[in-house]
């Protein structure tokens, strides 16, 4: 009995860190596309942005059973067809913007996916400072798969359940055209988890709760020459367990048209991003982040694709989605 239950705490733990792998899905994919982490940013760019993005993890981005991670996102202002200035351009002008998007979370035998709409409100503050604030609802569905399992003991079965949970984000975002600050809270419900798993002969199941988490970043353009612009930024995250994590960030870009971006976590891991744009509207960024703790295999070695389009773009439009992260 004692080596059925060390073996039920085995599975406990592997089913623990793939809800926390699905919580951290999106805290690297920030770098290409920082709407993902801030409803604030619905609808802040000259043009209407859709982007998918797919991300793989585990040994050398090839393992079966490689954690893995796909989104659609799409987010505009109202009025996108009309012919009148951009809000943007328009300093003294608030206006009011839509979006939303859907995912699928894959860590072995915990699954996640959801569907959120966000919306945000844009105006001016004074001179050429604007403020954004903005929120998304939606609903998320977390699955386990104990098919996913594989143990020698026949008697050790898992049960396949899933959960459903409602769940919202809040942000804000202060910005001009030098520099710029936000923050948001995700997972604002954090509700618990049931996954049905007994821990002790008494009946016991085993539960979590998802965390809240809290974000800050900012960061500074500095145009090195007319072409050359260096984007220095880092982000602070926080959860309600009193766990904390700083990302150091650096872009170089050229002609908003290639971009390099380097990020740093600490005590963590590291991250390279390669992209450029095509026609002012088809954008690809390429991502590689590894972590160098002694974790599982599959915390390292994640490679991520992003395609991006930007649909009615304005003439002589120099705002790439990739400036806001």
């Amino acid at each position: 009995m004692s080596i059925k239950i060390l073996k039920l705490t085995f599975i406990i733990l592997i089913v623990q860190n793939g809800i926390f792998a699905q919580q951290r899905a999106a805290y690297t994919q920030y770098l290409t596309n920082p709407y993902l982490l801030n409803p604030a940013l619905t609808g802040i760019y000259d043009f209407a942005h859709l982007a998918a993005g797919y991300r793989m993890q585990g040994q050398n981005g090839i393992h079966s059973n490689s954690p893995t991670s796909f989104y659609v996102s799409g987010h505009s202002n109202v009025g996108r067809g009309s012919r009148k200035p951009h809000p943007f351009l328009n300093k003294r002008m608030a206006y009011h913007s839509f979006g939303g998007n859907v995912f699928k979370d894959q860590t072995s035998p915990v699954g996640s996916q959801g569907v959120f709409g966000t919306y945000a409100y844009n105006q001016r503050i004074k001179g050429n400072w604007r403020i954004a604030i903005g929120g998304s609802i939606g609903i998320n569905r977390f699955t386990k798969d104990g098919n996913r399992l594989y143990f020698p003991n026949p008697e050790i079965e898992i049960p396949v359940n899933e959960n459903w949970r409602p769940d919202g984000n809040v942000g804000f975002y202060i910005y001009s055209k030098h520099f710029y600050v936000g923050g948001s809270i995700q997972q604002l419900l954090a509700k618990k988890l049931d996954f049905d798993l007994p821990i002790s002969t008494d009946g016991t199941k085993y539960a979590r709760n998802l965390s809240q988490h809290y974000f800050m970043n900012g960061g500074v353009k500095l145009d090195l020459t007319r072409d050359w612009r260096l984007e220095p930024s880092t982000l602070l995250k926080f959860e309600n367990q009193k766990q904390f994590n700083a990302d150091v960030n650096c872009k170089i870009s050229f002609k908003d048209e290639i971009w390099l971006i380097s990020s740093y976590r600490n005590f963590d891991s590291f991250a390279f991003v390669v992209g450029f744009d095509l026609w002012e509207q088809l954008e690809f960024n390429y991502m590689y982040d590894y972590s160098y703790l002694k974790t599982p295999f599959y915390t390292s070695g994640c490679h991520e694709i992003v395609i991006g389009y930007r649909l009615w773009p304005r003439p002589r439009c120099n705002l790439s989605p990739i400036d806001y992260w």
